[in-house]
């Protein structure tokens, strides 16, 4: 059965069978979703908007969505491409529990990513967010031991140090102090953009607008132990260490 270009609303689907199912840009408003189950052939384009989506019995990919506002994704598993892909989705004003994996989440230069969402019961594993200031988002107390309050005070201290990483003869020193200076550069970029900035020549051009900044590359699960010791090594080197989080 294929589902396309179709809109709900106000409408319940309990214990609702999608195996085999193709959904392409529909649209679900002022819905209640319990418990579907089995394994949809093909996913794309669907907004949950005031809706809710309640122990869905198969995981979700984060690409199958254009919209999530208002809502709440209730025991969902949520899985992405990877850190480095940040989903296209529109996330605002809305809750997820159960897991998040491998999953960017961007700031975009037409509306607030992120605004408003409260991710404090979702386990993150290897989630990033580029750009997006933390103060627009929830946590569990564990990764909020992960945010620096003011990332613009000292982003410029740490983009130094992984530029002289990058020089080190030390081969995993330079591999990860490159990737540091990666994760770095890109977080300013998509800044600059979002505020029609020119990068200045002697910074990465952020200001107080930027706020805090969620260390996903202490905790990633997608990179070997070594090459995050070598990412902590890099921060102990900015002010004795004072960005790291305690008790980690």
């Amino acid at each position: 059965m294929e589902v396309s270009s179709t809109r709900f609303d106000d409408r319940s689907f309990d214990r609702v069978c999608v195996d085999g199912l193709s959904l392409s840009t529909v649209w679900f408003e002022n819905c209640t979703i319990t418990r579907p189950y089995g394994a949809p052939s093909g996913v794309s384009g669907v907004s949950l908007v005031d809706s809710e989506l309640d122990c869905p019995e198969f995981g979700l990919r984060a690409d199958w969505f254009a919209t999530i506002a208002g809502s709440t994704l209730r025991d969902v598993v949520v899985e992405g491409s990877g850190v480095q892909f940040p989903i296209s989705a529109k996330v605002m004003g809305s809750t997820v529990t159960g897991e998040i994996r491998n999953v960017s989440f961007a700031e975009h230069h037409r509306y607030d990513q992120l605004d408003g969402v409260d991710l404090s019961g979702c386990k993150l594993q290897n989630v990033s967010f580029l750009g997006i200031p933390m103060e627009r988002v929830a946590l569990s107390p564990e990764d909020e031991a992960l945010v620096v309050d003011d990332w613009a005070a000292v982003a410029d201290d740490l983009h130094a140090v992984a530029r002289e990483g990058m020089a080190s003869s030390d081969g995993k020193v330079n591999l990860a102090a490159g990737e540091l200076h990666h994760i770095i550069e890109h977080d300013a970029s998509l800044f600059r953009s979002t505020h029609g900035l020119m990068r200045p020549d002697d910074s990465l051009g952020y200001d107080e607008r930027r706020g805090s900044r969620y260390l996903h590359e202490l905790v990633s699960t997608d990179k070997p132990e070594w090459f995050i010791a070598a990412i902590w090594s890099l921060y102990r080197e900015v002010d004795g260490g004072r960005l790291l989080p305690e008790g980690l």
